[in-house]
C-alpha cells in the first residue's frame, strides 16, 4: 500500500467528523464548587466545560467525589479566562478556599484570589491551582465568533 493511500485512510475519520458537525465552539465556562467533609475540613473542585451549566454539574459531582458533603457552587462564569483557587487560614488553623475566574491573565487571577482571602480575614494563603479555561477539541473555524 502506498503512503498516499495510507494517509488518505488516516484522514477519512477526520473528514467524517467534520462532515458530521461534531465539533465544538471554543467556549470555556468554569465552575468552582466547595463542600465540607465529614471531618469538618473543606473540599473544593473546579471544572471547565463548553457551557456553564455543564461546568456547574461536573464541579459539584467532582467535589462530592473528593469527600465534599452538600457541595455548593462558589462561583461560575461562561466567560473565558484564567482562574485560581487559594487556600487560606485566618489564624485559627481552620482553612477555607476562595477563587477567581475569568481573569485576563494568570497573575491577575492569583492576585484577585489573594485579595479575596485577605478580605475574608486570611493571615496566610497558598495558591492551590490555576488554569486557563479553553476547551480542548475540534474547533469550528468557519465562524470568527466561535473562537
Amino acid at each position: 500500500m502506498s503512503i498516499n493511500v495510507r494517509l488518505f485512510a488516516l484522514l477519512i475519520p477526520t473528514l467524517l467528523l467534520f462532515a458530521s458537525g461534531t465539533y465544538q465552539r471554543a467556549e470555556g465556562a468554569t465552575a468552582v464548587a466547595i463542600g465540607t467533609a465529614s471531618d469538618g475540613t473543606k473540599r473544593y473542585s473546579w471544572w471547565v466545560a463548553s457551557t456553564e451549566e455543564v461546568a456547574k454539574e461536573k464541579a459539584i459531582g467532582s467535589c462530592a467525589g473528593v469527600g465534599g458533603l452538600n457541595p455548593q457552587i462558589m462561583m461560575s462564569t461562561a466567560q473565558r479566562g484564567y482562574g485560581a483557587i487559594v487556600s487560606f487560614d485566618n489564624g485559627d488553623k481552620k482553612f477555607d478556599f476562595v477563587a477567581s475566574v475569568a481573569a485576563t491573565s494568570e497573575p491577575e487571577a492569583v492576585h484577585e484570589a489573594l485579595e479575596k482571602a485577605r478580605a475574608a480575614g486570611g493571615k496566610r494563603a497558598w495558591v492551590v491551582t490555576t488554569w486557563h479555561d479553553v476547551v480542548r477539541g475540534i474547533i469550528d473555524l468557519t465562524s470568527p465568533t466561535s473562537y
